[in-house]
């Protein structure tokens, strides 16, 4: 990826410190009993003999919370723009049972034949993507003739408490908007439509009840370098973001927050 976004997710990516902080609040505190990993495997669907290609793999997570479902008889490629972040992947999937390999891809320009995928799997990581008319593009490219995507996204409310929590101790600070007006719930499934066929919907009913003050501000402070937050939160404001934190748990017993994510399938037509 290049410019300044590019290189501020490069740093944010690093390694897998940052994403460990988030996913730990979700599983935390989440509400549903079905866990993001299950619900976002579950919907997924592997032919016997398909290759598969994940972009922006991350800590692959997906995969371990799923080790035992794996069909042994599909070939998975497991990507990432990090070379920090696809080396953690790899080691923590160490030993474990299904045919995977693990490649260094910038979403841009995927370095595969035409017509060579049968699954393409995106799993939140399309907003990111700093030319998403060549990332989408390169995504029609690799699949095959009736090959699918799959690709989760946020939604324009996802931790909305939380970032008009933010926004009153200053209101410059813009927190989660790295997909708003790019790729979301809302307007994924437009955009995906002039690349794909047969779009699909399905939405992950989640909210979150958070009973630890600090477990969000580690959440918070993780973002920093998708978000500006860390410009404006820091001293007097970290602390003004504590004391509301704690006092809200001490009158409701949790902060409770909205969540809005899900998933977005599309098939590559004739």
């Amino acid at each position: 990826m290049t410019s300044n976004k590019g290189s501020d997710l490069k740093r944010q990516y690093a390694n897998a410190t940052n994403l460990d902080s988030r996913i730990n609040l979700h599983r935390l505190y989440s509400t549903n009993s079905e866990g993001w990993s299950a619900w976002v495997y579950r919907q997924m669907a592997f032919p016997k003999g398909s290759s598969v290609l994940e972009l922006g793999c991350g800590n692959a997570q997906l995969w371990l919370d799923n080790r035992d479902k794996i069909p042994s008889d599909v070939t998975f490629t497991l990507s990432d723009f990090s070379a920090g972040m696809l080396s953690e992947a790899r080691n923590r999937m160490a030993g474990m049972a299904g045919n995977f390999r693990f490649s260094i891809i910038d979403a841009e320009q995927i370095p595969l034949e035409g017509e060579s995928i049968d699954i393409l799997i995106a799993n939140h990581m399309l907003y990111h993507v700093p030319d998403l008319d060549k990332g989408l593009s390169e995504i029609r490219r690799v699949l095959r003739i009736g090959g699918t995507l799959y690709c989760t996204t946020i939604g324009k409310r996802h931790l909305a408490e939380l970032g008009e929590s933010l926004s009153r101790i200053d209101k410059r600070i813009e927190f989660n908007r790295s997909a708003h007006g790019k790729f979301t719930m809302q307007s994924g499934p437009s955009i995906l439509a002039r690349y794909l066929s047969q779009i699909e919907v399905r939405e992950y009913e989640d909210s979150l009840e958070v009973t630890n003050a600090e477990d969000l501000i580690k959440y918070v402070m993780s973002s920093v370098g998708i978000s500006n937050v860390g410009t404006y939160l820091e001293g007097e404001g970290l602390g003004i973001l504590r004391e509301n934190l704690l006092e809200e748990i001490r009158r409701k017993g949790c902060i409770k927050i909205s969540k809005e994510s899900g998933m977005i399938i599309g098939k590559k037509a004739a």
